[in-house]
């Protein structure tokens, strides 16, 4: 990458870190932000078999424990518990969007038309 570049992270999580943990550090406070005017974006990024779709939980989550869920469902659990306890004090719309890229490709994994990226995680 050359000498001229430096890198910084926030956390290193050991294979002992629980998805809740990771949830809490990493996300949970953008999610909070949404109620105080912020945008949030999640990313995970990686190589091909390094945890993604497990940390982010969007693969089968049938018969899961709620303490292996990943991240999304975390995400939409907190956003509609705050809704929830502000809701006497403001009125909500909640958008969306939920995005793959895949092979250079962008897929909304939430529009039925474009098929290909869900049939990857059902």
């Amino acid at each position: 990458m050359g000498k001229d570049r430096a890198f910084t992270f926030d956390a290193v999580f050991g294979l002992q870190s629980t998805q809740e943990e990771i949830f809490n550090k990493c996300v949970k406070n953008q999610i909070l932000g949404c109620f105080h005017g912020y945008n949030a974006t999640v990313l995970a990024y990686g190589q091909t078999g390094s945890g993604k779709t497990f940390t982010m939980g969007s693969g089968n989550t049938k018969g899961m424990r709620d303490e292996d869920q990943g991240i999304i469902p975390r995400v939409i659990g907190t956003l509609f518990q705050e809704i929830e306890a502000r809701k006497s004090k403001a009125e909500f719309i909640v958008k969306c969007q939920f995005l793959e890229i895949y092979n250079e490709e962008l897929h909304d994994l939430l529009d039925p038309s474009q098929s290909s990226g869900v049939d990857r995680f059902i």
